[in-house]
Formats: C-alpha cells, sequence, structure tokens
C-alpha cells in the first residue's frame, strides 16, 4: 500500500498533457490535471437485486511522460472522491455513500484520443438513515478502463473521458453472505495544465 501511495504521487492521470521533446533535448514537462464528473455506481446484492447510485466526482493528478512520438505513452497516477446518493431515497429512508481513492497505470495517446488503464485501491462508507439505519466502512481494489477525447491550446488543455472499474466488496465488510459486485462508471470533463518542467526539475528544486 505504501508503495502504490509513493507511486500515485508521481505519476499520471488519464488525460495526457505534457510538451514534447525539442531539438535541444530539454525534458518532458509535468503537466496538472483537475477532473469533475458524473458517476453512476451499481452494487448487486446476494438476491441479484441492484443498488444504483449517482452524485458528483472530483479528481485530481499529475502527469508524467515517458515517451513522445506517433503513439506517446505516460505513466499515470492521481486520486479520486465520489459523493454518492442512492437514486432509490424516500423521505424515510436515506442512504449516502463517499468513495476516495489513489491509483496507478498508463495512457496511451495518440492525437486527440488517448485510452489507458490504472489500478485502484478504494476506502468506502455507507450511510443509512431512517426504519433501517447503519452505517458500513469497507476497502476494495480493481482495475479502471478509460478512453476519451483531448484538446490543447498552447498551456490549457480540456477533454472529455468515459471510465469504468468492476471491483467486488467483500462479505466480511458487509456481513453480507458473499461479496458484493460493485460497477463504476464516470463521465468526466477535464481541465489540464503545462507545469514548464519536467520531474527531474521539480525534484531538483524541492530537494
Amino acid at each position: 500500500m505504501t508503495r502504490l501511495i509513493l507511486v500515485s504521487l508521481i505519476l499520471s492521470s488519464p488525460v495526457v498533457f505534457a510538451q514534447s521533446m525539442g531539438p535541444k533535448g530539454q525534458a518532458y514537462n509535468l503537466g496538472a490535471e483537475f477532473q469533475i464528473g458524473y458517476p453512476s455506481v451499481k452494487l448487486t446484492n446476494p438476491s441479484g437485486k441492484d443498488a444504483i447510485y449517482d452524485g458528483v466526482a472530483i479528481r485530481g493528478n499529475l502527469n508524467v511522460p515517458l515517451y513522445r512520438g506517433p503513439l506517446d505513452l505516460y505513466l499515470s497516477g492521481g486520486g479520486k472522491y465520489l459523493d454518492l446518493n442512492n437514486v432509490a431515497n424516500t423521505g424515510e429512508q436515506l442512504e449516502t455513500a463517499n468513495i476516495i481513492g489513489i491509483g496507478a497505470g498508463l495512457t496511451v495517446n495518440y492525437k486527440y484520443f488517448q485510452v489507458g488503464a490504472k489500478y485502484f485501491q478504494e476506502w468506502g462508507r455507507h450511510f443509512s438513515s431512517g426504519p433501517f439505519s447503519g452505517r458500513t466502512n469497507y476497502n476494495m481494489a480493481g482495475i479502471e478502463y478509460f478512453g476519451g477525447l483531448y484538446f490543447r491550446f498552447d498551456r490549457l488543455g480540456v477533454g472529455l473521458s468515459y471510465s469504468n472499474q468492476v471491483s467486488e466488496i467483500d462479505r466480511s465488510d458487509t456481513g453480507l453472505r458473499s461479496n458484493t459486485p460493485y460497477n463504476e462508471t464516470l463521465y468526466s470533463v477535464q481541465f489540464t495544465f503545462d507545469m514548464g518542467e519536467s520531474l527531474w526539475q521539480l525534484m531538483g528544486r524541492l530537494f
């Protein structure tokens, strides 16, 4: 876990943003990214009934380019926060959820398109109030696959992306008789900024 956290602090995100290698061989620049999106999460209980959640998702990332050519390759890492409500909520019975995750992976960028995959470790909690009240805490891990469009305007960029992650919540966390399948879909708008220096330049200034 400690290793994943350290990697995530220096790696990048699903939307790629970096400056290409110039004729004098200067280093690729780091990029910072902010995303805001609409999540849809489905949990399937042992009876086969689905619970659906939506809300808002926020992501922040640091982008580290590895190679620039016909296809650009990047290491990817960052964090995300989901604030969710059960779509079946009523005035009497309410359920909300919060999920925090960190992840690392790879992104491939071709012109205006990007695809990639990222491993995520996540921690969640659900709150219920009404005739059925309680709190559930859990953690899970899974692979997120993503793709989208990316447009660059000088040092600024904007993009649209789609991502999907499938995981399981262990029955030891929920008290149910079997694991709970977790399916997360996220549609995001993304804003990026070229930081103007490479990873090594930044580390040299800090240390």
